[in-house]
């Protein structure tokens, strides 16, 4: 997903994107400290709070910040990529 012209917050890519990542985070060994370190460390804007509730699917974030968690989450190797391929 290309983080500036990504899917809208109302679209089911969006929404995929979110439950996906809430799963990987879940299947992880990464707490939600560590997480959001990483993601902070590389550009993440949100604070842990609104991670933790993207996270349990009761937020969404602008398209590049989901292209941030997305990133730390490929960088901690937390959980299973959904292709297989993480």
């Amino acid at each position: 997903m290309n983080p500036i012209a990504g899917p809208g917050p109302g679209s089911n890519e969006t929404h995929v994107q979110r439950r996906n990542a809430a799963a990987r985070f879940r299947d992880g060994e990464l707490s939600l400290a560590g997480l959001w370190l990483y993601y902070f460390g590389i550009g993440g804007e949100a604070d842990e709070f609104d991670l933790d509730a993207y996270l349990h699917e009761l937020l969404l974030l602008s398209p590049a910040q989901m292209w941030l968690v997305e990133t730390a989450l490929n960088e901690t190797g937390t959980g299973t990529h959904p292709s297989g391929t993480g």
